[in-house]
């Protein structure tokens, strides 16, 4: 499960790999939207040391925005959208990251 700012979103089709970090990157997607943060992270972390893959990076992100650590939100972001520029998932989220940066000129 990929999270995501819009919560009446429908979920894509599933067309990402499903390995063992899909379990974890979901269990911290689930952990995010209860409300806990830091274990959130935790779990994307792991998730993140068995494969940087796009929904990976993405949780990832979103939950590092959650806890306001902005310029590391931005990394993960900026990471994803070199994996995956044609991804609208990764475009988009690398475009507000990049507006809350306060860079307009990409």
């Amino acid at each position: 499960m990929i999270l995501t700012l819009n919560p009446f979103a429908r979920p894509l089709e599933p067309v990402d790999p499903i390995g063992p970090e899909t379990a974890l990157s979901n269990r911290a997607s689930e952990l995010y939207n209860e409300g806990h943060f830091e274990p959130a992270l935790e779990a994307a972390q792991h998730a993140l040391q068995i494969a940087r893959s796009v929904p990976v990076l993405l949780n990832t992100s979103i939950i590092l925005e959650g806890l306001g650590r902005f310029n590391e939100a931005h990394a993960c972001a900026g990471e994803t959208f070199s994996l995956a520029p044609g991804d609208k998932r990764a475009a988009g989220h690398y475009g507000r990251s990049l507006l809350r940066q306060g860079d307009l000129s990409r």
